[in-house]
């Protein structure tokens, strides 16, 4: 069967996923590279695809290796271990060539490949995650279609609380098909994230991966969810999932999200006027403050509940500062213990959930 160009070159949004993966470890390596609690580090490529494409481009498993090769060599104390795999032998071997490629390898990093299909990798994968000591994994998951992917995978995998999952839908196809006759390996994924009811019907696919996202959400209550949507062009978008148990995580994704889109950060477009489209019409009416005033008029709030709120909506801290700073500004909140700086509402983990309880710093905003 002749390769379609997509599986051939890596065009500029295929790019963008891999960057999206690379701005992520280059947030998730240094925590978890300095902390104290992590003595072993997993990442699996379980749909790794190409080393290097033939225009040049690298594929995900020449990240993970390049990116673990330096942080190894940071952190000597710690373990590194990069799996990565495909179902085509050709593929991995394109991968491992260029892999060697950047040896020598520090001692603490092994690298390991397979040659299976994802039912069997899945199964390997599911046995090393389940019971994991001092120990953390992230799984990159960028499969042929969505025929393998069903949420129940996703919520086994984040069970035991120490891994993170990014997972790649072709969202574009899932959506063309929900609205041409939905086919019954998409009408269970759908159902399953919708509690067995019927999916409802989406004007764009925007919408469509909003009610994906919510799913998600609904589905794995006890994790965080975040999405990233890459638009190739005017009518056609795909989308990024985040998947994790740790607050943490879920903001060092945040970040990596707002360096590639900095007005929205929730997806990139070749058109720089992309923010300015019906994904993002409501935009200018700052959905934060709105969130913000929302929970303060239902109480006082602590910097704990209103960090995680900001997080869990999808924005960086900085943004509810500037939401709380400006509200106070106006005379519209006040903050105790009284005598705590204007502006100063410690909104970050090391304040809130963080382990030096010497940062910890507890206040509450109430409204006016």
């Amino acid at each position: 069967m002749a390769l379609r160009d997509s599986q051939k070159d890596m065009f500029e949004h295929s790019a963008k996923k891999v960057e999206l993966l690379k701005h992520y470890l280059n947030e998730y390596l240094p925590v978890i590279g300095n902390d104290r609690y992590t003595d072993v580090v997993h990442c699996f490529d379980l749909f790794c695809g190409e080393g290097v494409y033939p225009n040049g481009g690298e594929g995900s498993p020449l990240i993970f290796a390049r990116l673990l090769r330096s942080w190894a060599i940071r952190c000597p104390e710690k373990k590194f271990v990069f799996h990565y795999n495909d179902k085509e032998e050709a593929k991995v071997a394109n991968a491992k060539k260029h892999i060697a490629a950047l040896s020598p390898f520090p001692p603490n990093l092994t690298i390991r490949d397979t040659v299976l299909p994802f039912d069997q990798i899945l199964q390997m994968v599911r046995h090393r995650v389940a019971d994991l000591g001092k120990e953390k994994a992230f799984l990159f998951i960028d499969p042929y279609g969505y025929k393998d992917i069903k949420p129940q995978i996703i919520r086994d995998l984040m069970k035991g609380g120490k891994t993170e999952v990014l997972l790649f839908l072709p969202t574009q196809q899932m959506f063309r098909f929900s609205n041409k006759g939905t086919p019954e390996a998409l009408s269970d994924f759908l159902e399953s994230l919708h509690g067995g009811h019927s999916f409802p019907a989406c004007q764009s696919i925007y919408e469509y991966v909003t009610y994906i996202v919510r799913g998600f959400r609904q589905f794995m209550p006890d994790s965080y969810v975040d999405s990233f949507t890459i638009r190739k062009d005017a009518h056609t978008a795909f989308c990024l999932f985040f998947f994790t148990s740790n607050l943490k995580g879920a903001e060092k994704m945040l970040e990596a999200k707002w360096k590639l889109d900095e007005i929205e950060g929730a997806g990139w477009s070749y058109e720089a006027s992309f923010a300015h489209d019906l994904l993002f019409k409501d935009a200018d009416t700052h959905p934060l403050q709105k969130l913000i005033e929302s929970r303060l008029h239902s109480g006082p709030q602590t910097n704990a509940a209103i960090y995680e709120a900001t997080v869990r909506a999808g924005y960086l801290t900085t943004h509810a500062v500037q939401v709380l700073s400006q509200m106070q500004k106006d005379g519209r909140i006040r903050v105790t213990p009284e005598g705590t700086r204007a502006n100063a509402f410690y909104l970050n983990y090391a304040a809130t959930y963080g382990a030096d309880t010497s940062k910890h710093h507890s206040i509450t905003i109430h409204l006016i």
